[in-house]
């Protein structure tokens, strides 16, 4: 890992590439999660107009290196999917493409505690943070990627941790920006205030947000942390309300964004259904509406309702975002309406595909002692005649329950009689329930099990 003397250096070096005297002692921090190298430019421009240094987590290098390699990557996929196989030119496309996937740059990974590091050095040497945004895929308040992953209660404990000794440093923390879907919602903004209580600007998007290339996303990033400060002195709600509309690339994507002022705390929200605009108050909860969320969930987890094949836009990700909109007083954490628990749902072939690989083990144990158990094991395979693998990949959640069922009867034989199958059985049966039937969010980090990334096993936490 890159010593943090030399990126304590990059950002008080700011100055060289910014063209401008800036002030060593206020920084802007970049956390970059998935090579967002246009928005760590982005931040990088916006720190030097606001004549402060600059850090970028783990490098713009990286960041750098590895977006030309998925760029690459893209138009190669591109070209290959526009290639019919019996085209003299597939087959060399082919071997591109597979020869480049294998040329993938080593970059470093950074983490909640790589971020501790930075900031406990920022602090050491009297430099304040004024400014910090999070680039990546979004779930609940975490932010990851290619890099690495960080929830936003680590990143409080790393920055409480840090500046405990200097609060007059602390308090120069006034802007969040979360770069992801739904980082921005009423509920993110409640929790990011109840961290951060001098907090004066969060921005970020209310639904899902643009790709990380494209200007809208990149724009939007750059205009809000210039801005921040002219938007906290406006005293005037009309005058407020204009300057956030004028935010680049605001009215064209779901952002969202929450100003404390002289006058008051005000939020303001592009949405599916219009725009937003209030004076905040502590929501409360409607029961009816958790209830009627909670009703529509529980038919596509018992499997009342198929996953649809593509959720990018169909009712099942119209749920999500309204679950992952909802106060935070409605406590939905450990539900059904769970964001991360809805989010695994509506990425369940991925969770499928990642289940598969990271138990790949236990599944071939499990077929061919299932095979060998006569006539108990014959029982079970009739519910998945082409393996449990192809069950599973099939997406249906109906299915899945009542194999589920036949195999706990199973289990119950097995460690009955004391079979040497029996821990087998348990344990696949154990990891199939958690991970796949409950999509429990404490078992799989939502970010690294909602996508299946060739040669990249996410983490598992509750493995027997």
């Amino acid at each position: 890992m890159r010593s943090f003397v030399a990126l304590l250096f990059l950002a008080s070096a700011t100055a060289l590439a910014c063209g401008r005297s800036v002030d060593p002692n206020r920084v802007v921090l970049f956390v970059d999660a998935n090579a967002s190298f246009l928005e760590g430019q982005a931040a990088k421009r916006a720190a030097c107009a606001r004549g402060e240094s600059f850090l970028w987590l783990p490098g713009e290098a990286a960041s750098r290196s590895r977006q030309q390699w998925n760029v690459t990557l893209a138009r190669l996929n591109r070209q290959l999917s526009n290639t019919q196989p019996d085209d003299p030119q597939w087959e060399k496309l082919m071997d591109e493409y597979s020869r480049y996937s294998s040329t993938m740059p080593e970059v470093p990974e950074f983490n909640a505690e790589s971020v501790r590091l930075a900031l406990n050095s920022l602090a050491s040497r009297g430099a304040a943070v004024t400014a910090a945004t999070f680039s990546g895929h979004d779930g609940g308040g975490a932010i990851g990627g290619v890099f690495g992953f960080i929830d936003k209660s680590e990143f409080a404990e790393a920055f409480q941790g840090a500046y405990e000794a200097r609060p007059d440093l602390a308090q120069q923390f006034q802007t969040a920006l979360m770069w992801g879907c739904y980082t921005a919602t009423r509920s993110e903004v409640s929790q990011w205030r109840g961290m951060f209580p001098g907090l004066r600007v969060m921005g970020g998007f209310y639904d899902s947000g643009p790709s990380n290339e494209r200007p809208a996303s990149y724009g939007l990033l750059e205009s809000m942390l210039i801005n921040s400060g002219r938007l906290v002195r406006q005293c005037n709600e009309a005058d407020l309300r204009r300057a956030v509309n004028q935010l680049t690339h605001f009215n064209t994507t779901y952002a969202a964004i929450s100003v404390s002022t002289c006058n008051g705390d005000f939020y303001s929200a592009r949405t599916p259904q219009g725009s937003i605009w209030e004076r905040s108050t502590e929501q409360t909860c409607d029961p009816e509406t958790v209830q009627t969320l909670s009703w529509r969930a529980e038919q596509y987890m018992t499997g009342n309702q198929s996953i649809p094949e593509n959720t990018s836009n169909s009712p099942l990700r119209n749920l999500y975002a309204e679950a992952r909109s909802l106060p935070i007083s409605c406590n939905t954490a450990g539900t059904v309406l769970d964001g991360d628990r809805l989010g695994l749902l509506r990425f369940y072939r991925a969770v499928v595909d990642n289940f598969l690989n990271v138990f790949a083990q236990d599944v071939a144990a499990f077929e061919g002692a299932l095979a060998a158990m006569t006539p108990m094991g014959e029982r079970v395979s009739a519910l998945a005649p082409d393996g449990v693998a192809a069950l599973l990949r099939t997406g249906n959640r109906r299915s899945l329950a009542q194999y589920l069922n036949r195999l706990n009867d199973l289990q119950d034989v097995l460690v009955t009689s004391g079979s040497p199958h029996a821990d087998l059985v348990s344990r696949f049966t154990g990891n199939m329930q958690r991970y796949l039937y409950d999509l429990d969010p404490s078992c799989m980090n939502f970010l690294e099990w909602h996508e299946a990334v060739p040669g990249q096993l996410p983490s598992s936490r509750c493995g027997q």
